[in-house]
């Protein structure tokens, strides 16, 4: 009796469906790695973005002549960032003041420090 021969035989239709997941599984690897990369980018703009809108701030504070810059630190919670200002008065060199601006999301962290003269 003669066997017939026509389609695939069950071994290469499985060895075909393993090399489909493997494939499936580096896409699909490569794709969540991308989004999360985008995320993070996203939260470190926003937070660059946060900070330069602060030290835009402070800087207009202290050299607006009617208003008296705040010396010290404050702490503000703004959309789940933690933005910390600090004003110190040099005492080096008069009408000078450091601004450190930070602000925080969860472990990442940025920095903008500026000097201004009144």
């Amino acid at each position: 009796m003669k066997k017939n021969r026509k389609g695939f035989s069950t071994v290469e239709c499985v060895i075909s469906v393993s090399i489909l997941a493997i494939c499936t599984y580096i896409v699909s690897t490569a794709l969540i790695n991308t989004y999360r990369q985008g995320e993070r980018s996203l939260k470190e703009r926003e937070m660059l973005y946060l900070a330069q809108t602060h030290l835009s701030i402070e800087k207009n504070n202290v050299k607006d002549e009617s208003l008296t810059p705040s010396i010290g630190e404050t702490r503000q919670s703004i959309n789940g960032y933690e933005v910390i200002k600090s004003v110190q008065k040099n005492n080096a060199l008069s009408d000078n003041y450091k601004i450190d601006i930070r602000v925080r999301y969860g472990y990442d962290e940025i920095e903008l420090v500026s000097y201004v003269t009144e």
